[in-house]
């Protein structure tokens, strides 16, 4: 299960691709998917171009046989398991030539040469490859896997936007402020009882304690964002969520990323824990926020696919930001408010 859906395409005729790529990237998208096609020309085919694709499109040579050769000779000989779909103008013609390829081939479609077959059976088809990967191992595997993704994005936009220092020094105090009173949020370094007859067998050497109790040890502030880096998710979030609509200049920034923890919280981080909360199962998930449970099911796919595909292109879009824009306006803002002050 992924987000992305690339689409090999062999075709040959400039005009025909130019005539249907757009409506094939749109039937992706209602999906909630990301659409990667990737066009080619018979002649130009590789093992490499197809071994990791959703679907092969392929246009029908019915004088040499190439796309069926393309399906037949190398893909089933090289165990790569996708779906294929060909087309062509002379519909009955391929239909009869596919038949006595022996041994018969399984995955393979055909569609009439136009808009209208060929796009309605494209989109049967990737609908049954959706259905196909939606399964609870898969939906797990496919949120954990961007979750760190996200994890990674946020934590360098965060240390992106602190190259400047006042945006850091304020990073640092919120989460030292604010923060660092949940217990996930907090980090520790040295035993309170110093070692001393400590009784809940405290091992300072390795800053942990087997009492796993609050009172063995003292808070230590987070000094740099080296320690950020291995904070939760969660914690992450805020503190983004805190630079975009505390720290950077209002103007700066689209409304869009306004509220970012609110929206990211409920559209991936929910889903995130309960995918790994052991009072899910494989029929429901448990909300522990919300203390229930919603059922596992098409429109819940179509949710989690539509939130991937959805931050994968904000966390893009902030990246590609001119970041040197905002430190620089936030900078002379400050040093604006400075000035008032004396």
């Amino acid at each position: 299960m992924n987000v992305n859906f690339k689409l090999v395409w062999f075709e040959n005729e400039d005009s025909a691709y130019d005539a249907h790529i757009d409506e094939i990237e749109s039937i992706i998208r209602e999906f909630h998917l990301i659409p990667d096609v990737q066009r080619y020309r018979c002649d130009e085919y590789s093992v490499e171009i197809i071994e990791d694709s959703d679907l092969i499109l392929a246009d029908y040579d019915l004088g040499t046989d190439n796309s069926v050769n393309i399906i037949n000779n190398a893909i089933r000989k090289n165990d790569i398991v996708v779906d294929a779909l060909l087309y062509s103008s002379r519909y009955s013609s391929m239909v009869d030539a596919i038949k006595k390829v022996n041994p018969m081939m399984e995955g393979i479609y055909c569609a009439k040469r136009g808009r209208g077959d060929l796009m309605d059976k494209l989109r049967n088809l990737i609908y049954r490859i959706v259905r196909r990967a939606q399964t609870v191992e898969n939906l797990r595997g496919f949120v954990m896997e961007y979750s760190s993704i996200f994890d990674k994005q946020l934590y360098d936009l965060i240390v992106k936007y602190c190259r400047d220092e006042d945006v850091l020094k304020c990073v640092l105090e919120y989460f030292n402020s604010s923060l660092a009173d949940s217990k996930k949020a907090r980090t520790y370094k040295l035993c309170a009882h110093e070692g001393k007859n400590c009784d809940k067998d405290c091992d300072i050497a390795n800053t942990t304690c087997t009492s796993k109790s609050a009172c063995c040890f003292k808070a230590q502030n987070v000094v740099d964002l080296t320690l950020l880096e291995k904070e939760e998710f969660f914690t992450k979030s805020r503190i983004f969520d805190h630079i975009i609509n505390h720290l950077i200049p209002r103007k700066c920034v689209d409304d869009k990323y306004r509220d970012f923890h609110k929206h990211f919280y409920k559209e991936i981080i929910v889903y995130r824990n309960a995918l790994a909360h052991q009072y899910s199962d494989e029929n429901r998930l448990y909300l522990r926020d919300e203390e229930r449970y919603i059922d596992i099911d098409q429109e819940l796919f179509d949710q989690i696919r539509e939130s991937i595909a959805k931050y994968i292109e904000i966390f893009k879009e902030l990246d590609q930001n001119n970041t040197d824009m905002f430190i620089s306006q936030l900078t002379k803002e400050m040093q604006e408010r400075d000035l008032a002050l004396v």
